[in-house]
C-alpha cells in the first residue's frame, strides 16, 4: 500500500501462518514510486522466491494487496497462470499508472475476492466495477466506513476472517 510498509501485514500473515501458509510480504522499491514495469518486476521477484521454497506448493499460490498493490496483484496474476487467485484491499480503477479492470481479460476465471469499505470513495466504485467485469468468481465485501487498504485489516477484523474463508476455499 503506498505510504505503509510489509509491516501493516503483520497480524494477517501470522494468522495465515498459523494455518499453515507459507506468507510473504514486500516492499515495493522507491515506497511504491516506481513505474509499472518495476512494480510488477517486485511482484515477478517475490513469486518466483515463493516457488523456489522446499515448504511451498508452487502450485498453490495466490497473491494479496492493498491498493496500489492491489492493482499490482490482479496485473501480475493476469500475466501469470500459476498465480491461484487473488484478494484485492481497496484496489482502484488505476493507481500511479497500473490499472485494475484491463487485467481481468487475461485473469480469467480465477477466484477473486474484493474488499473495501462503503464510504472509500474510490475504491468501494472500483470493488463492484471490477466483480461486474470479472470473468470467473468474485466475491464482493463492503465494510462500513472509510478504512482504506491495510487499514481495513485492523478496523474490520472480520476482513481477515473473510481472507481465510476464501483462500481455504480456493487454494
Amino acid at each position: 500500500m503506498q505510504g505503509r510498509g510489509k509491516e501493516e501485514w503483520a497480524p494477517l500473515a501470522t494468522r495465515l501462518g498459523q494455518q499453515g501458509y507459507g506468507v510473504l510480504a514486500i516492499d515495493f522499491r522507491q515506497e511504491g514510486r516506481g513505474s509499472r514495469d518495476e512494480l510488477l518486476a517486485d511482484a515477478r521477484a517475490a513469486f518466483a522466491f515463493l516457488r523456489l521454497q522446499k515448504k511451498v506448493d508452487a502450485a498453490r499460490i495466490g497473491l494479496i494487496g492493498a491498493d496500489l498493490g492491489a492493482n499490482v496483484a490482479v496485473q501480475y496474476a493476469a500475466a501469470e497462470p500459476m498465480a491461484r487467485l487473488a484478494v484485492l484491499l481497496s484496489p482502484g480503477q488505476n493507481y500511479r499508472g497500473v490499472a485494475s479492470e484491463p487485467a481481468l481479460r487475461d485473469y480469467g476465471v480465477r477466484p477473486l475476492l474484493l474488499l473495501a469499505a462503503e464510504e472509500d470513495v474510490s475504491s468501494a466504485p472500483a470493488v463492484r466495477r471490477l466483480a461486474e467485469a470479472a470473468r470467473g468468481e468474485a466475491e464482493v465485501k463492503l465494510y462500513p466506513g472509510a478504512a482504506h487498504g491495510t487499514e481495513l485489516l485492523a478496523g474490520h477484523p472480520a476482513s481477515a476472517d473473510e481472507i481465510l474463508a476464501f483462500l481455504k476455499a480456493h487454494l
